[in-house]
């Protein structure tokens, strides 16, 4: 249940995402000398505020990786804040910088903070991916390849499987 509440919900945000990245990439594209020489100094507030204000934010995709390795133990919350904002002040001042990478912390933000009350490895692992597998879901309207990817980024090359109270594993 938890998993596909995770999904879900970070399908809902990463589409929202999305809708609002098309909606300022058109508005550069329409007036692309308002916007572009400004790029630097937008450049310039995005690394202020995430060194001030930040506080581990700034790792995105290393920090997800080591998290779900069990090297790190904590996701900040403003992560998805972050990782959006400056994702939407890029594009729109001409930054040429992708959105899968913030799909992926967004769901993983999300499945961390979901997960935390547990205190489960294996509950944050999954709720990991499952985040994951439902942004990327979200934002590009794939679910059966977000879930693929997901699991191609998270598991390293094992699966385990359990089906009641048996279990399974597989190298892959």
């Amino acid at each position: 249940f938890l998993a596909v509440f995770v999904g879900i919900s970070s399908g809902l945000i990463c589409a929202l995402f999305g809708k609002v990245l098309l909606f300022v990439y058109s508005l550069r594209v329409a007036n692309p000398f308002v916007f572009i020489p400004f790029l630097p100094l937008v450049g310039l507030l995005i690394v202020f505020v995430y060194a001030k204000f930040g506080k581990g934010a700034n790792q995105g995709m290393s920090l997800i990786f080591e998290t779900a390795l069990g090297k790190k133990t904590q996701i900040r919350r403003r992560m998805i804040s972050f990782s959006m904002v400056s994702t939407w002040f890029s594009n729109v001042f001409g930054a040429s910088v992708g959105r899968e990478g913030v799909a992926v912390q967004i769901g993983a933000d999300l499945g961390f903070q979901i997960a935390k009350p547990f205190k489960n490895p294996l509950i944050s692992k999954t709720l990991l991916i499952a985040g994951i597998a439902g942004g990327f879901g979200g934002l590009f309207r794939t679910p059966l390849a977000a879930v693929c990817f997901a699991l191609e980024v998270l598991v390293a090359g094992e699966l385990i499987f359990e089906i009641g109270r048996a279990s399974c594993r597989e190298r892959v």
